[in-house]
């Protein structure tokens, strides 16, 4: 476990100089889609905000950096966690 936690936000070259949002929530939604490659894969709900203190924290690097990737469009903001010397 390190000292930090991450987070999921829209990456922000995506949207025209307007802030991007955070990832608050999401859930598997019980539908599938096919990707590129024809595989199935699951799609999310997802639900944003513009507080980075409202976002949900993720304790794993791999764990957020998976969801990002299935999720789409995301980047992974890592933040030290407070409190942790």
């Amino acid at each position: 476990m390190d000292d930090k936690l991450y987070y999921i936000k829209r990456d922000a070259r995506t949207k025209d100089g307007k802030d991007a949002p955070w990832l608050m929530n999401y859930k598997d939604s019980g539908l599938t889609e096919v990707a590129a490659d024809g595989t199935r894969q699951s799609v999310y709900t997802c639900l944003w905000g513009c507080r980075m203190q409202d976002a949900k924290p993720f304790e794993d690097e791999g764990l957020a950096r998976s969801m990002a990737k299935k999720i789409g469009g995301c980047v992974v903001i890592s933040v030290k966690k407070e409190g942790v010397r």
